[in-house]
């Protein structure tokens, strides 16, 4: 008995569990999704001071479920006066439904072309 105890325990210890509170894995975008990205275009060109010709979401985003949702997103944002291709990192919160309060853009960081996606490489 004790040694099959054991062994359901150490079955169940490979299973990749999310960690409370922790970002999600990687997951693609919906309809639901890309909405949330076009209400932030806006937001995101006024904390930039620039005007984005081309808003191309990378095909992913992670979330993390708080008292609401943060979400995770980067962006092609083409070329501007800072280089060739431009990227954005946006961090969004999404409140709970029954505060009636819309999606807000928390932070933006510019990356470089070259950079890493933090969005399919952030493990935290």
């Amino acid at each position: 008995m004790r040694a099959a105890l054991l062994v359901v325990m150490f079955a169940l210890s490979l299973q990749p569990v999310a960690s409370v509170g922790g970002w999600s894995a990687p997951k693609p975008l919906d309809e639901r999704t890309r909405g949330i990205l076009q209400q932030l275009q806006p937001a995101a060109e006024q904390r930039t001071n620039q005007r984005y010709a081309v808003w191309r979401p990378e095909p992913t985003y992670r979330s993390q479920v708080v008292a609401g949702t943060n979400y995770l997103f980067t962006v092609d944002v083409g070329e501007t006066e800072k280089g060739p291709l431009q990227r954005l990192e946006l961090k969004a919160f999404m409140p709970l439904p029954y505060t009636r309060q819309p999606v807000s853009l928390q932070s933006v960081t510019q990356l470089g072309a070259a950079a890493p996606s933090p969005s399919s490489a952030f493990r935290g």
